[in-house]
Formats: structure tokens, sequence, C-alpha cells
């Protein structure tokens, strides 16, 4: 069909005379443009594919940018001021994080990463729990802590925030309950080392220490908790990675802006 219009038209406009209405030689030309276009499935697929390369380098990329200025303006004024750990110097890497300390002749470095370590804390059913919102966006990473000896023997444990934390205001004295954990955080590992190690290795066995003995697990976290590794560490490492984590999705967020200026 289109071939046969535009045979017809190339013909109709090598016959016409000269003074022949202007409107209808354009438009004859322009459908012969048109189906030349169609005519060919290399040519269709070619304009198809400059208009989605227009309309994503032009209009989407744009629609993107204002979405992004914001999506920026809006999350830095929910943003809080990364605050320090009381008692530990921190450093800072990218998604990396090292907390370190001495106690008496004896290193502590904690090291964590902050990536994939969101997590909505929900606040627990109450009787008005129909109005109350979800809790705030919390980063709760798993961290490593080594203890160092001056000998190099090394004290390495594995650790976790505690899901089942008590949420402030609770009544935890429900009875036929079973009772949260009091521990913000959790040891799920733990090894001993001759040396330091950036990486524990593979090799390397790790006690489960959801399988240790009770008593022996009390007395390890009082053993962290004497060395500032307790509840209000815990709490103040909530607080510093939730403003850290979310200073680097800002940080994200502009990023991306500027690739698609």
């Amino acid at each position: 069909m289109l071939f046969k219009l535009t045979r017809l038209s190339s013909i109709f406009l090598k016959s016409c005379p000269k003074n022949y209405n202007l409107t209808t030689k354009v438009l004859l030309t322009q459908c012969k443009s048109l189906s030349s276009t169609f005519s060919s499935p290399n040519n269709l697929t070619s304009t198809l594919n400059f208009n989605r390369f227009y309309s994503s380098t032009g209009g989407i990329a744009k629609e993107m940018e204002a979405f992004l200025t914001e999506e920026i303006k809006a999350e830095k004024a929910n943003s809080k001021p990364v605050s320090s750990v009381p008692g530990f110097e921190v450093k800072a890497d990218g998604a990396m994080v090292e907390l370190t300390r001495k106690f008496k002749d004896e290193s502590i470095r904690i090291r964590l990463n902050v990536n994939g370590s969101t997590t909505d804390d929900e606040m627990p059913e109450a009787p008005d729990a129909e109005s109350m919102a979800g809790g705030p966006i919390l980063s709760k990473p798993t961290f490593s802590i080594e203890i160092i000896k001056p000998s190099g023997k090394t004290l390495c444990l594995s650790c976790n925030f505690a899901n089942d934390m008590p949420f402030e205001g609770e009544d935890q004295s429900v009875q036929g309950q079973e009772q949260p954990s009091e521990d913000i955080f959790e040891i799920d590992g733990i090894t001993v080392l001759d040396k330091p190690e950036n990486e524990i290795d593979e090799t390397v066995y790790m006690g489960d220490a959801s399988l240790i003995d009770g008593q022996l697990y009390d007395i390890l976290m009082d053993y962290l908790d004497e060395r500032g590794i307790g509840k209000e560490f815990a709490s103040h490492l909530i607080d510093y990675c939730t403003a850290y984590e979310h200073e680097r999705y800002i940080k994200l967020l502009e990023d991306l802006k500027n690739f698609v200026k």
C-alpha cells in the first residue's frame, strides 16, 4: 500500500503543472518521505530508537534531575548531624567504619559496613496502634569486635543488634509471654587468633555463641561492658550509623543528579 502510494505520488508530482496548488505538492512530498521510512524495517527501527534516545537524554533526564532536586532537599531537611561515639576514635571510608580505643594494655578495634544496614523499626502493638505511625529508619549493621593483647593474641567476636530489644515505654511485665532480651546487641560468633587479621580466614573455627553456656555468654557480655562496649555504646553506635548512612545516601542522590545533568 505505502509502496504504491509512493509510486503514484512521484508520478503525480512530475506531471502536475508548475502553478499547481503548493499545499497539495507539499503534502504529497511528505507522504513520499513517510512511506520511504516505513517501507524499510531498518529505517523504522532506527527512527524509533532515535526517538527513544532523544526522550531518555532529554525529557526523562530532566524529569529525573527535577525529582532528585526535591528529594535531596527533603532528605537534608530530615537529616541529623553525624555524632561521635564517646570513648572511641572513629574513622570512616565510604561504607566502612572503624572504631578504636585503648583499655589498659589492650587495643580494641570495632569494624562495620553500613551497606544494607537500614531497618524500619515499627512500633509495637498497643491499644492505640492504629493511630501510631511506623518508627524511624535506623542503621543497625552487624559488626566485629577485636580485643588485642600486647602479645598479638586477639579475641574476635561477631555481633549484631538484637531484633527483640524492648521499645521505650513498652510493658515488659506481661505474664505468660517470653520477655525480650535486655541487651541491645548480641554476640553471634567467637574465636581467638594468634595475631590480628584484617579478615578472618574461612579455615578458622568460629564458635556459635548461641550454643555456648548461658553463664559464659553473660560473662563475655560483662567482659565487653568493662571495656566500654555495653548498652550505652550500642545506643551511640546506632545513632552514629543512622546519621552516617543517611549522609552517604544523600551523597548518592547528589552523585546521581550530577550524572544525569
